[in-house]
């Protein structure tokens, strides 16, 4: 992380400053004027972007580093999640740094991510049923007979099974 000037910023100053961001959001995200989420939003997409899909050279591995990419992720992962009327236009580019950070050498930031991920699946496709389901309706006598023997048949198997476990003490 660094300036126009080319000086370095340190990285436990940035770690910081990302843990702020994800500390606002997180506690405050509703009230954040959506212009300066959806800002803030790519400003953090387009950083972690960079940072994890640079081919001039490897990610630093060191964990410094990865605590950066770290908070940065968490940061990013409470943006994502703040309440809005729509979805922020660069929030397929957050899902992918989400996918990169998934394959990162930091096992915090891989979990996190991969957790971040499989939340956002759930919030983008809830596979939840809806809440005004039919009245339920009445099941025919077959099908209730089924039941009982179904019920009847795990009842013997669970009996046979207690029996068994008797028997080997």
């Amino acid at each position: 992380a660094g300036d126009e000037d080319g000086a370095r910023v340190p990285q436990a100053l940035c770690c910081a400053a990302l843990e702020l961001v994800e500390i606002c959001f997180a506690s405050c995200g509703a009230l954040v004027d959506k212009d300066i989420a959806a800002s803030t939003l790519q400003a953090l997409t387009q950083a972690l972007l960079a940072d994890l899909n640079s081919t001039a050279a490897p990610p630093d591995p060191s964990p410094e580093a990865g605590a950066v990419r770290l908070a940065g992720v968490k940061a990013l992962w409470a943006a994502m999640l703040t309440p809005s009327a729509c979805l922020p236009s660069t929030f397929a580019q957050a899902l992918l740094v989400l996918r990169l950070a998934s394959n990162d050498t930091c096992h915090q930031l891989r979990a996190t991510s991969t957790l971040a991920l499989a939340a956002s699946a759930t919030l983008l496709q809830p596979r939840a049923p809806t809440l005004f389901l039919p009245a339920q309706v009445e099941a025919p006598a077959a099908g209730a007979e089924k039941d009982e023997q179904a019920r009847e048949q795990a009842q013997a198997l669970s009996e046979a099974r207690r029996g068994r476990d008797v028997a080997e003490q």
